[in-house]
């Protein structure tokens, strides 16, 4: 998967939107996504990247526990959700 594919899919998550917006901001969404934490770009990368589990992706982040990486992943996706980062994501490709 193409970093845009994967930043299409994440976008889309944010925005509960079934596929992307003609006018959705690559750029500004891949680097939105590196402001998070390690392991919240990893759980995501395990997510939504290459589809593992929550299991999955709790070994990857070395704990067993799936509720563990769901938390995480949820936290990633608040944190993207926040105004001050949906600002940024819809923005950046548009020189604002």
């Amino acid at each position: 998967m193409t970093d845009n594919e994967y930043a299409v899919k994440i976008y889309c998550r944010i925005f509960r939107l079934p596929k992307a917006e003609d006018d959705l901001c690559m750029t500004g969404m891949l680097d939105a996504l590196k402001t998070l934490s390690s392991a919240e770009q990893i759980a995501l990368e395990c997510r939504y990247r290459h589809g593992y589990t929550y299991k999955q992706t709790g070994i990857v982040l070395g704990d067993h526990k799936s509720d563990v990486a769901r938390r995480i992943v949820n936290k990633a996706i608040l944190k993207l959700k926040h105004p001050s980062r949906i600002k940024f994501i819809r923005t950046k490709d548009h020189g604002d």
